[in-house]
């Protein structure tokens, strides 16, 4: 696995490459509880080059979806291969509240206007 950083309309970005194997869940926790730091509400995950997340990793990701629910804020994922996808699907993990999966940055970018013009915060 390799993760980069990145920010994306005021949202950090963490982009993972590769296979998410049980060794290295607890490397991408780490990443994304810094990625969000203590203020943030939101965090994109790029999976555009990720190949499979294996079961530990899933947990990551629904402890991320749960984390940011409680703060009123979302895991955006964009990009996943339709493999990934469907794996998203068979755990529920799209069925999560705080968990929305976009093609693209741009469908994300969208939402997340239309969430703060409802809520009225400021747009990033």
């Amino acid at each position: 696995m390799k993760l980069s950083h990145g920010e994306a309309f005021g949202a950090p970005v963490l982009r993972i490459e590769g296979y998410v194997d049980p060794e290295d869940a607890p490397v991408l926790e780490q990443a994304a509880w810094e990625a969000f730091g203590d203020s943030g509400t939101r965090i994109v995950l790029d999976l555009e080059l990720c190949n499979h997340i294996g079961s530990v990793g899933l947990g990551v990701l629904f402890s991320l979806v749960r984390w940011a629910r409680a703060k009123q804020g979302c895991v955006i994922a964009i990009s996943p291969r339709t493999q990934l996808f469907r794996l998203l699907q068979l755990v529920q993990l799209t069925d999560e509240d705080g968990f929305h999966v976009f093609k693209d940055l741009d469908g994300a970018r969208q939402m997340i206007l239309a969430r703060c013009t409802e809520e009225g915060c400021e747009r990033d």
